[in-house]
């Protein structure tokens, strides 16, 4: 549990934030807020902070700074403390770790746009991207090439030599596709052994 001045200065702070980030509340109390989230979240959070000073309550997720080092993801829950003539003199609310259940949610979101043999983004997620850029072409602020590979014959290589070879080939075939890209290009596998690059700004 915390109190937090209007300026996002940390007034009190409960032991909790020693079990959670490992901060003892006095090495928390009297500084920003902003001094313990990660950059990564630090304008979504702003945004959020201003919306309270109008009286609204929120629930935000951010990375926050653990004193050892790293951070972790944490549920904030905030709510403004209106005065009797209606204006916002500041803000209670509590911290959850939630680190394990975002993480897990990431890892399952990751799955679901990465073709697990390969490691490329798969078919889905590479036409949700192919649209995406596409805007960007149309409104004039970028160029788009796609290449598409398919490879030749490759029925005969799980035939002959059998489906985990293949799994071989077309791992390797990702591998030299990753080589040889430039970073901001977009290789994914679109299925089978049909493979397809998103070329951003392409080269004349």
């Amino acid at each position: 549990v915390f109190r937090m001045g209007l300026d996002g200065t940390v007034l009190w702070t409960s032991s909790g934030v020693l079990d959670i980030l490992g901060w003892e509340p006095c090495e928390v109390i009297d500084r920003p807020g902003t001094d313990f989230i990660d950059p990564r979240d630090l304008a979504w959070a702003m945004s959020n902070l201003a919306a309270m000073h109008d009286g609204e309550p929120r629930a935000v997720r951010m990375r926050m700074f653990c004193k050892g080092g790293g951070s972790r993801w944490i549920e904030s829950r905030v709510k403004p403390i209106v005065a009797d003539e209606g204006t916002v003199v500041e803000f209670v609310g509590g911290w959850r770790d939630v680190d394990a259940e975002v993480r897990a949610h990431l890892e399952l979101e990751q799955r679901a746009q990465r073709d697990t043999l390969t490691g490329l983004i798969n078919r889905g997620t590479g036409i949700d991207q192919l649209a995406e850029l596409l805007r960007g072409v149309r409104d004039g602020t970028s160029e788009l090439a796609v290449a598409f590979c398919d490879l030749d014959a490759f029925k005969s290589v799980n035939d002959t030599h059998g489906h985990a070879t293949g799994d071989e080939v077309l791992r390797a075939v990702a591998g030299a596709i990753v080589g040889a890209v430039r970073e901001d290009d977009v290789p994914a596998r679109f299925g089978g052994e049909e493979f397809v690059v998103l070329l951003r700004n392409p080269d004349p």
